[in-house]
């Protein structure tokens, strides 16, 4: 076996290539296909590109690089390797347990103005969890200088506080147990037939030493994303070479540090690339090469020549529209902008399709509802185009989660009516009190019983307001039951019957009723501190008792159950037991 590096500046050759060995080495029949990729999106281009190539793209797994990790260590290792308290979310809870009493010493007096406040110290413990993270990922050797004791600052105190006299062990010792392991000639190892790693922009050393220690095993493919054919390792863009004279002195000349800058946006702009491609040469590997020179005499194909070629343009560039800038005064503007372009292009290029489209942007949060309004158009107007959104945020991507965390926000709101409207207004609720069918009478009432903000009086009260039921969702309810109760429109006890209830009312009017005593139960349930356990059992029940879903949504609950009941193993495997607010 061996550790095979296949690069190209294009990624449409890098497919090529793989479908070619995926047809020339076809894994036994019903044996999985490991392609470890770092998105969503990439899969799902990939998904795309094989089926074209190979007719038939099935039996796949594309795990994320820590996921094939977590994988492999437990098919080398076995189920009962040590579950270390040092993954980033146990560690966060280890840490937050232990910064109240290191915040009284000396060595941790920089931690102290974060330690009395939970929400401030929580913060603190997820930002150190992050940090030991990355430590144990590229200075493994820091770590296990840590664990002999070298080192008394105050990271190195809390890192060997939270180790404790525990037996675990953390990723970086995993793995020289994992190396190890397969360094044993008479090993029986329950590992993938093969493994690729496609379109990867860049992997920490941790993850490269293991696939290197793999290879003697497994055959292992990397496919990897070269913009330029040339040896490019020792480029520096313009603000390094600045960064480097100043630090070494002003009296000497460029020249005498040997810099080279080769293409200045490579240089500029492939700093995470750059970085990759010098720590792969610290590997034995076979590399093969698969570069193409770009096609046309355009700007774009231009400055892809001058990356590939290592060169520094002198200018004279042809100017069309294959590269433009837009500015925009908005996201929106943006979105719209974008939708306006993609099609001009379909009206100019007919055989371009929308599978040929790639948009990324830095920040899928902010922009995924943006382009669900601008880009869900009905199949009649002239403005539609097929689209989907990949590596959406979890919250806005999956409806359940968005509706649970709606509910859960509530809790800690005025309880203003388009707030517990918002809620009432989710599909799964309505689905399990049965009010599907009763939204728009639901809407009338709320509106023309004016109900405005505030459960009752006693709500206004905790804020500091005067106590008055007007306007609150108690006078609202009380003025639809007395109207189902009575005719008439006298007042009775100060309070004035809705006028507009029917006799077949009464049915949807008690679901509603029963809708919010369960809600709004719950939200005094949120309002109270509970430890980890509690908090799963608690929000576990709360899912129950307000969501139900269609068989289509199955896998959302699951996602959401799964991540309640680690609360309550978080408790069990990190000892914190303290009682926190929502």
């Amino acid at each position: 076996m061996s550790f095979h590096v296949f690069s190209s500046n294009r990624l449409e050759v890098l497919a090529d290539i793989m479908a070619e060995m995926l047809k020339a080495a076809p894994l036994p029949p019903m044996t999985l296909e490991t392609v470890v990729v770092q998105s969503r999106g990439m899969a799902r281009w990939l998904a795309l590109e094989m089926a074209d190539r190979v007719s038939v793209w099935a039996n796949v797994e594309c795990p994320f690089p820590n996921k094939l990790v977590d994988d492999l260590f437990l098919a080398v290792l076995g189920k009962n390797r040590e579950q270390p308290p040092f993954d980033r979310e146990a560690m966060s809870w280890r840490i937050m347990g232990l910064l109240p009493e290191l915040a009284e010493r000396p060595d941790f007096s920089l931690l102290k103005n974060h330690a009395d406040d939970p929400l401030k110290r929580f913060q603190l413990a997820s930002r150190l969890a992050d940090l030991f993270d990355q430590y144990i990922l590229y200075r493994p050797e820091l770590i296990r200088a840590w664990d002999r004791g070298k080192d008394n600052n105050w990271q190195a105190l809390l890192w060997r506080e939270l180790r404790g006299e525990r037996p675990f062990v953390h990723r970086a010792e995993l793995l020289n147990r994992f190396l190890s392991r397969m360094e044993e000639p008479s090993a029986t190892l329950n590992l993938p037939a093969r493994i690729s790693i496609f379109g990867t922009s860049s992997l920490p050393p941790f993850h490269l030493r293991l696939l290197a220690g793999l290879a003697a095993h497994v055959e292992v493919n990397l496919f990897f994303m070269n913009p330029c054919e040339q040896y490019w390792s020792d480029i520096a863009s313009g603000r390094e070479m600045t960064r480097i004279r100043k630090k070494a002195g002003q009296g000497r000349g460029q020249a005498s540090f040997h810099l080279e800058q080769g293409n200045r946006l490579l240089a500029s702009l492939g700093l995470l690339g750059r970085d990759f491609f010098t720590l792969l040469q610290e590997f034995d590997c076979d590399y093969h090469e698969f570069f193409v020179k770009p096609a046309g005499s355009s700007l774009l194909a231009s400055i892809q020549a001058d990356i590939l070629e290592l060169r520094e343009s002198e200018g004279g560039w042809k100017k069309d529209d294959s590269i433009s800038f837009q500015s925009c005064h908005s996201p929106m503007r943006e979105v719209e902008v974008l939708r306006d372009h993609l099609l001009h292009l379909f009206e100019t290029d007919p055989d371009l399709r929308p599978r040929d489209i790639l948009v990324m942007m830095p920040d899928i949060k902010n922009y995924g509802p943006l382009i669900q309004a601008v880009f869900d158009v009905g199949r009649d107007d002239s403005a539609f185009m097929p689209f989907s959104v990949a590596d959406a945020v979890m919250r806005t991507d999956n409806r359940l989660l968005a509706d649970f965390f709606a509910l859960l926000d509530l809790s800690t709101s005025r309880f203003s009516v388009s707030r517990v409207a918002g809620v009432l207004e989710s599909d799964a609720l309505q689905q399990k009190f049965g009010l599907e069918a009763d939204s728009d009478l639901i809407d009338r009432w709320i509106r023309e019983t004016r109900v405005c903000w505030g459960r009752n009086a006693r709500d206004r009260g905790k804020l500091g307001l005067p106590s008055f039921n007007e306007n609150s969702w108690q006078a609202g309810l009380d003025r639809l039951l007395l109207g189902y109760a009575m005719e008439g429109d006298q007042l009775f006890h100060d309070i004035l019957p809705y006028g507009g209830m029917e006799g077949s009312d009464g049915e949807a009017l008690g679901r509603l009723l029963e809708c919010l005593r369960v809600v709004f139960g719950f939200c005094d349930q949120l309002a109270e501190v509970h430890d980890l356990a509690d908090w799963s059992q608690l929000l576990l029940e709360l899912l129950e008792s307000c969501f139900a879903v269609k068989q289509e949504d199955q896998n959302d609950l699951l996602f959401i159950r799964r991540g309640l009941k680690k609360l309550g193993i978080l408790q069990e495997e990190t000892g914190f037991t303290e009682k926190i607010d929502l």
